[in-house]
């Protein structure tokens, strides 16, 4: 258990420490060790006169004396933005966790708004985790369930635009649907293009009020039943159920058993 928050930061104590007149964070001291007053922001942030800091390591260019924390990734000064976070490589996953810090590039800190999920924005731009991505209408950028997002004019999957959607009305169903006032989308990566790309389409004929999601990939409305947004052929949506992991079929209606979208004979 120790191992694993050491790894994964679920560690409860507080990581920031004074410990025999140096300021540690997890045990590495802060800056050049002489840091001698600092001022804790949160978990993950702190500064000294003259100095900021993410974990232990200078953030350098961040002004002291206007620099804020916003959450444990993101922090501003009174000109800039910054987006902070660790990551590690395979060589040495187990024992160096390395630190990556980015400015924002062209972000307003006065207009600067965290959403949710790793999202932000400006009255410009927006960002998730730090890349910047393209919207239709910023002010109105929301951040839905799943991976999916809209704002004013267009629904979004894993940031990229759901074209031919209407923004107002899209709503986010599970991993991979959606709908709008018209339609109902599937979407999901292509993998049979390099490198995979992100793809949505409108699933032909589908009835947006009456559509529904099940399981394993299946979602019926009141006239048909779909796998990963094609028809299923014949099924019955009436009578159509989504079957128990571990047999033969992953779903049945009342004449028949399918597997993978397909009917079994």
């Amino acid at each position: 258990m120790g191992l694993f928050a050491w790894l994964f930061g679920c560690d409860s104590r507080e990581p920031y420490q004074r410990k025999n007149g140096v300021w540690t964070f997890d045990d590495e001291p802060v800056g050049d060790g002489r840091v001698a007053t600092l001022t804790v922001l949160n978990r993950r942030f702190a500064k000294s006169p003259a100095q900021a800091f993410f974990r232990a390591t200078p953030l350098a260019d961040a002004d002291p004396a206007t620099f804020e924390a916003l959450d444990e990734h993101h922090a501003r000064d009174a000109q800039r933005v910054f987006q902070a976070d660790t990551y590690r490589v395979s060589q040495d996953y187990f024992t160096t966790r390395r630190v990556r810090i980015r400015v924002l590039e062209g972000a307003d800190p006065a207009r600067f708004q965290l959403l949710t999920g790793g999202y932000a924005r400006d009255d410009r731009q927006a960002w998730f985790e730090g890349e910047p991505f393209a919207v239709r209408d910023v002010a109105s950028l929301e951040v839905l369930d799943d991976g999916w997002a809209r704002d004013k004019r267009s629904g979004y999957y894993l940031r990229t635009p759901v074209d031919g959607s209407d923004g107002a009305s899209f709503a986010a169903l599970d991993l991979h649907h959606a709908r709008d006032a018209k339609r109902v989308w599937y979407a999901d990566h292509d993998h049979g293009r390099s490198p995979p790309a992100v793809v949505s389409r409108p699933i032909r004929g589908a009835d947006p009020a009456s559509f529904k999601v099940l399981e394993r990939g299946y979602a019926c409305d009141a006239r048909r039943v779909y796998w990963k947004g094609q028809p299923v052929d014949g099924a019955n949506a009436a009578s159509f159920v989504v079957e128990p992991v571990g047999g033969d079929a992953d779903a049945r209606d009342a004449a028949r058993r399918y597997k993978d979208g397909r009917a079994l004979p």
